[in-house]
């Protein structure tokens, strides 16, 4: 767990959301149910033994209809492990845990502003298409 919120703290301090305190008991809480649970579950890559990279995915069925769909919540990959494989092998977990647990799709939505133009890119490789985009109001309680 602890190699967790490490990497946790570094995808935090990368990504849009620095500006807002970053909880390390509740990604402890939340990281502890997605290792226990098989909804949402972790996928973990490592190399020589280190956590290099993480990924959540949940599955649910749409608001409108019985489909059910995979929604990755959490895809990171260390900005020393990038360039390799680790985020490939991560999708291809997930996709392989989706389509187990009986995913008709999967969604894939990328909010960290993390180098959006190669995840793209990557994503697009991959056959992942897309589908729209996410746009964000930043500060409404300022």
């Amino acid at each position: 767990m602890a190699a967790m919120i490490r990497l946790g703290r570094q995808l935090h301090a990368e990504s849009r959301f620095r500006q807002y305190p970053y909880d390390e008991q509740r990604l402890a809480v939340m990281g502890r149910r997605s290792l226990s649970t098989s909804n949402p579950v972790g996928i973990m890559a490592e190399r020589d033994g280190e956590l290099i990279g993480m990924a959540v995915v949940t599955i649910g069925e749409h608001f409108f209809s019985a489909t059910r769909t995979a929604t990755v919540m959490l895809i990171y990959v260390a900005h020393n492990a990038r360039g390799g494989v680790a985020a490939v092998k991560l999708l291809r977990a997930m996709r392989h845990w989706s389509t187990q647990a009986g995913a008709d799709e999967m969604h894939v939505n990328v909010t960290s502003d993390i180098e959006a133009r190669k995840t793209d890119r990557m994503l697009r490789r991959m056959g992942f298409r897309p589908t729209g985009g996410n746009y964000v109001l930043e500060r409404l309680q300022s």
